[in-house]
């Protein structure tokens, strides 16, 4: 049996080019499984921050110090005040007459029913006996944004 020389080169170098198309395939997928579970334990660990008890920091009577309605001081809420109670109910009198109302909290938002001033607070900022809220609301189709500094007092 005769094999001809151009015909071992020839299955040798197919036996090559197949072992090669294997490693790097294998090696692409392994780099790619390694980058996915990479990515897997960046976004897990995001996630694992711990959040703020926002039911619990804002409770208590909050006079306004000082509001601003489209980015202007207003004086017209010198006397407000929120007062959160650990029912969900809250006592409000941003119209200058004390509305009771009640309270949800989803995140940072304080969810209010109840008042004229009913809606979502933003709260930007809680820190010990001071926070802030943010809000929008119109009237008579007039939008009006709304920022709140508070300070917590014994009523």
């Amino acid at each position: 049996m005769i094999i001809s020389v151009t015909k071992i080169r020839s299955e040798f170098v197919k036996a090559c080019v197949n072992q090669t198309c294997s490693k790097t395939m294998t090696l692409r997928i392994l780099m790619i499984g390694g980058l996915f579970a990479i990515c897997g334990i960046f976004f897990t660990a995001c996630d694992s921050e711990p959040k703020e008890d926002f039911a619990q920091k804002i409770l208590g009577h909050w006079e306004v110090t000082e509001a601003y309605r489209n980015k202007k001081l207003t004086t017209t809420l010198d006397s407000a005040y929120f007062e959160f109670l650990p029912s969900g109910n809250a006592v409000l009198n941003l119209d200058g007459n004390n509305q009771e109302a009640t309270y949800t909290i989803v995140e940072k938002d304080i969810n209010i029913e109840g008042t004229s001033m009913d809606g979502k607070f933003a709260i930007q900022k809680i820190q010990n006996d001071s926070m802030s809220l943010t809000t929008t609301k119109s009237y008579s189709g007039i939008p009006f944004d709304f920022i709140f500094y508070l300070i917590r007092t014994s009523e």
